[in-house]
């Protein structure tokens, strides 16, 4: 059966935290691109003030630590990721069918959330 999925399917979403104080701004892009440019990327922001956080260790040492270890977990969400001070970015190891890339997402959502729902205060310095 042929898939209604185009080559620039994107995805968005947004994980909140309130009682941490941080949201997550997940993006996917053409992650069923033959051409494997299927882009994942992750960006945090402060649950509040809605501004952008960067993930070094003067903004939280929480997300700092996270960012590094989380970039490397992530190749077994399919996904090749490195971080900076701005963001988790990389690519889809493969072309994505959209079942795949939806379960693959949700394993990177889902540790995002085993990280992260257990704060009861903000983790922003």
């Amino acid at each position: 059966m042929p898939s209604n999925t185009k080559t620039d399917d994107n995805i968005q979403l947004t994980l909140l935290f309130p009682k941490a104080n941080v949201s997550f701004s997940i993006t996917c892009t053409n992650f069923n691109s033959p051409d494997g440019d299927g882009h994942f990327a992750i960006k945090v922001n402060s649950y509040k003030e809605r501004k952008p956080i960067k993930l070094l260790e003067s903004d939280s040492a929480q997300l700092y630590d996270w960012a590094k270890g989380y970039a490397r977990w992530l190749h077994r969400a399919s996904i090749k990721a490195e971080h900076n001070e701005n963001a988790i970015e990389g690519k889809f190891t493969s072309v994505q069918s959209p079942e795949s890339a939806l379960e693959n997402i949700r394993e990177a959502c889902l540790m995002i959330r085993q990280r992260f729902e257990h704060y009861e205060t903000s983790i922003l310095n």
